[in-house]
């Protein structure tokens, strides 16, 4: 065999030996994907369901109209000498996921010239080990921390303690805001892209004046204690189902982005497959045209060229 064919079937066994490779990982990304929007669809249910549920039930104690007059909670006021804010950036742990990491990074820079308050000292702290060095790369100073990633799902329990930090160094007067960067699916589409959510200070929950139909499960709801201290425990509890919400849409974005990567390189791999089988067929070709001219010659059956 020549060189060049030698070469060329070097090539194409490498190539085919990482099809079964690159074919099973897309499967992994999808069912990965599928399983995270199946998570984030069941989070989303619940939380509407928990606001409804709240809403009514703050309407139907007797002390509602003066809850619902109430305009800001400890959690909605801003801090008028705080300290610090915070910048979270969720990227991600694992690598084939195309331009998520730099595409997060780059926005990053943006994201800070416009949420930088003068007098106060923003954070950035950076979630997953790609995403930290794309941000070198961009010359952007950040903490690192540990991904809040348990196996193909968001780790619930970490992502509830650090919230629970960041609510008491909020309400102690430390920290300012806290805003995450990270990427948000395009409503009607399987698309997503960079988006910036603020967590505190919260929005204050709407209570509606007129309660509509309760669900049938509770027709007659009790409730104990102050309206005021039940609203700041519901309005806890969905600052961290938000939190948890934007660790799902990370981690389904991240298996978007990679199922894309494996796509584009498993039709790369078909092409250079199918010019590397038709190089090594047109080589074998001219080799065994050249044999047969040889054997001519050398029969006597006709002169060299």
């Amino acid at each position: 065999m020549s060189e060049t064919l030698d070469r060329a079937t070097a090539r194409l066994a490498n190539l085919e030996a990482m099809e079964p490779l690159l074919n099973a990982l897309r499967v992994l990304s999808l069912s990965s994907m599928h399983m995270t929007l199946n998570r984030m669809r069941s989070v989303e249910n619940y939380a509407a369901r928990f606001t409804s549920i709240a809403q009514q039930l703050v309407n139907l104690s007797t002390t509602a109209k003066t809850t619902s007059s109430k305009e800001e909670t400890s959690l909605d006021i801003e801090n008028s000498k705080p300290k610090k804010a915070l910048l979270v950036i969720l990227g991600s742990v694992r690598g084939i996921c195309g331009a998520f990491n730099r595409i997060l990074a780059s926005k990053s820079k943006e994201v800070i010239r416009e949420i930088h308050a003068p007098n106060v000292t923003l954070e950035v702290w950076a979630f997953g080990a790609r995403l930290q060095t794309k941000l070198q790369v961009e010359q952007v100073a950040y903490t690192a921390f540990e991904p809040l990633i348990s196996g193909s799902l968001p780790d619930e329990a970490k992502a509830n303690q650090m919230m629970r930090t960041w609510l008491a160094e909020f309400e102690s007067g430390e920290l300012a805001s806290v805003d995450v960067l990270s990427y948000r699916s395009l409503k009607g589409t399987s698309s997503y892209q960079p988006e910036v959510t603020r967590l505190l200070p919260s929005k204050k929950i709407q209570v509606e004046e007129t309660p509509e139909a309760l669900p049938t499960l509770w027709p007659y709801p009790i409730i104990e204690g102050d309206p005021e201290s039940i609203l700041e425990k519901i309005e806890r509890h969905l600052i961290a189902i938000k939190f948890y919400e934007l660790l799902l849409e990370t981690v389904a974005a991240e298996n978007t982005y990679r199922f894309q990567t494996l796509e584009q390189a498993k039709d790369t791999t078909a092409d250079l497959i199918e010019e590397l089988t038709l190089e090594i067929m047109t080589e074998k070709r001219h080799a065994t045209t050249k044999q047969i001219h040889e054997l001519v010659v050398g029969a006597g059956l006709i002169g060299p060229r």
